[in-house]
């Protein structure tokens, strides 16, 4: 019967795939286009005082591109509804660059057990590759970040240095 040969070529995958295109972008690129462009939107509702927004990511053009946009929207580097984000160990130069200018940074701290924070951890180091770069070219600021902390507490604890 029609019905039968009907139900027989169903193919919920298909069909679904048909009405509901899948939320994965298709490269890296895409996925980066995505996210900066809701940041914008959301900077955007900033400015007119309806949203807030945490840019939550390890990936430096991204954070350009907000603090760009908040400049052109006028918005203050310090602005109470705008925070800058990362995983504590990952770009942590960009963190302390940002924290220096006067933004919002918060790091993510990791705590809890190893075998259920390791596999996380894992993939975010596997999706934010290109920041193995970044490090290598942030150690100079790290490092003069270190002596600059160092010398402050002898200042502070001896009296002697100054």
């Amino acid at each position: 019967s029609r019905r039968t040969k009907a139900v027989e070529s169903f193919d919920p995958a298909a069909m679904y795939e048909r009405f509901f295109p899948s939320p994965v972008h298709g490269s890296k690129e895409a996925t980066d286009a995505a996210y900066d462009g809701a940041v914008s939107v959301l900077l955007d509702g900033v400015k007119e005082g309806n949203a807030a927004v945490l840019v939550a990511t390890h990936n430096r053009m991204s954070v350009e591109l907000a603090t760009d946009k908040m400049a052109k929207l006028g918005l203050g580097r310090d602005h109470h509804l705008v925070h800058v984000a990362q995983i504590l160990g990952m770009a942590d130069g960009l963190t302390l660059a940002l924290a220096k200018s006067g933004y919002n940074t918060h790091k993510l701290v990791l705590f809890g057990d190893f075998f259920e924070i390791f596999p996380w951890m894992l993939r975010r180091l596997d999706e934010n590759k290109d920041l193995m770069g970044a490090m290598a070219s942030e150690r100079g600021i790290l490092w003069s970040e270190v002596w600059k902390r160092g010398h402050e507490t002898l200042a502070k604890d001896s009296g002697v240095y100054k």
